[in-house]
């Protein structure tokens, strides 16, 4: 069980350490909005892994058929492109009001919440490095229902904290800017979620 534990940490670890848009939002959530808008933003996407996780898990024998399935990735795609350059827009154009300190941003802990499952809900990538580790799970007679929860359990646990770290880091990092790099910082993520959505539906319509 110990070992479980332990390979589920490392590999929580490692997708910690992975940089894309929904790393990207949450920093520049915590450094707008401080701590509980980022652990808004986080719980968002933590309730998202988990229900894939979950789903998955349940049902491998239809989300294999499905994922075969050509549709797939098109519907997924499109919609997970849209949505990444929607929030993107939505931070190119938001404005900040003062130019000389931080004043950090009123936000909805709901719309953030709904903006992180969204994100990682309908982000391909997401899904398929699930799919990837369910089927390694499914395929090995020794992941037993326990040692999977163990397994999964220590992988979300490590995701938490790793955010939850990134979070505060991002609200220290904040306190010492002027607002006005903050502003740069959020026009660089919303551009980056923007270029993201442009190429994921780009490799849809080419896919």
């Amino acid at each position: 069980m110990f070992e479980m534990v332990l390979e589920g940490a490392l590999l929580g670890l490692t997708l910690s350490l992975l940089i894309g848009p929904v790393f990207l939002t949450l920093l520049q959530t915590g450094i707008e909005s401080g701590f509980r808008a980022g652990t808004s933003y986080s719980t968002g996407v933590w309730l998202s892994d988990f229900l894939i996780i979950f789903l998955m898990y349940q049902s491998m024998a239809a989300i294999a058929a499905f994922v075969d399935s050509p549709n797939f990735m098109f519907i997924v795609g499109i919609i997970g492109s849209f949505i990444l350059i929607g929030f993107g827009l939505v931070s190119v154009f938001s404005k900040v009001d003062s130019m000389s300190n931080i004043q950090y941003v009123k936000v909805s802990y709901a719309k953030l919440f709904a903006k992180g499952f969204l994100i990682n809900t309908f982000n391909p990538f997401t899904i398929f490095f699930w799919l990837g580790v369910n089927t390694m799970i499914i395929t090995k007679p020794e992941f037993t229902p326990k040692r999977a929860t163990a397994y999964f359990g220590s992988i979300l646990l490590i995701l938490m904290l790793t955010d939850l770290i990134k979070i505060l880091l991002a609200k220290r990092i904040g306190q010492a800017l002027k607002s006005l790099y903050i502003i740069y910082i959020k026009k660089v993520g919303g551009i980056l979620l923007i270029i993201s959505g442009i190429v994921l539906l780009y490799r849809v319509y080419n896919a």
